[in-house]
């Protein structure tokens, strides 16, 4: 029983020691010129070693992803549990863009979840990821209510993935290919080169500010998700 402890816990260290050499390793290299070959050397193994930990390099991109972002909101919690009560809108709005532009690799996979990461993964794997994201945002959506009082229960939450959808299409239009941002290098077209940290600032300013004056904009229930994910965290 002791030997098998110890091997779990060698395989779990192994485990995080791939996704650090994967999170520097991206830090230098675009994901599509990213290999598992690469990876695999980085970390000092086999690749067909790396294979009996991560099935695609989606799925260990994906358990990055999730890893950083559970850091992240963990580590944004104690600072909006700081922040005076109530919070303007265009306040609030510029400490949220400027938390989103901190760490700017895990903007980068944010950007790649819906038309990269998610596509080579198992249904588990992709309600694991979704369930852990819900609950992030649950908690995250709880601590925003307690600074804008326009939030009404709930609202936070729906907030927050109002929030995580704009980034990752901000992110996507404010960092164009090589080739796009010389075709925009034109006096008519500079207009359309996107700068994120402000622009993100300007859409949540108007967002938040729809609270403000006229409670939240539509948006559809999530209660419909909630037994599933419970359940789903519960069994992990």
């Amino acid at each position: 029983m002791g030997r098998k402890a110890q091997s779990d816990q060698e395989r779990e260290s192994r485990r995080a020691e791939i996704l650090e050499c994967a999170a520097r390793l991206f830090e230098e290299t675009d994901y599509a010129a990213l290999t598992m070959a690469r990876i695999a050397e980085a970390a000092g193994i086999a690749k067909g070693t790396l294979y009996l930990y991560f099935h695609t390099k989606e799925e260990l991109f994906l358990q990055l992803l999730t890893e950083r972002l559970g850091g992240w909101f963990a580590a944004y919690g104690p600072v909006l549990a700081a922040l005076p009560c109530p919070m303007h809108p265009r306040d609030l709005a510029a400490v949220l863009a400027q938390a989103a532009t901190t760490r700017p690799d895990l903007v980068r996979l944010i950007s790649l979840v819906h038309s990269v990461l998610e596509r080579n993964v198992s249904v588990a794997q992709a309600r694991e990821f979704k369930a852990r994201l819900l609950v992030y945002s649950q908690g995250f959506g709880a601590a925003l209510e307690r600074i804008f009082p326009m939030f009404q229960p709930g609202d936070g939450l729906h907030f927050c993935l109002y929030y995580y959808s704009i980034v990752v299409g901000l992110y996507q239009m404010s960092n164009p290919a090589p080739n796009v941002v010389q075709a925009l290098d034109e006096p008519g077209l500079r207009v359309m080169l996107i700068d994120f940290e402000s622009h993100l600032a300007g859409i949540l300013t108007g967002l938040l500010a729809g609270w403000w004056v006229g409670g939240a904009p539509h948006m559809p229930s999530t209660a419909f998700l909630q037994p599933k994910t419970e359940g789903i965290i519960k069994n992990t």
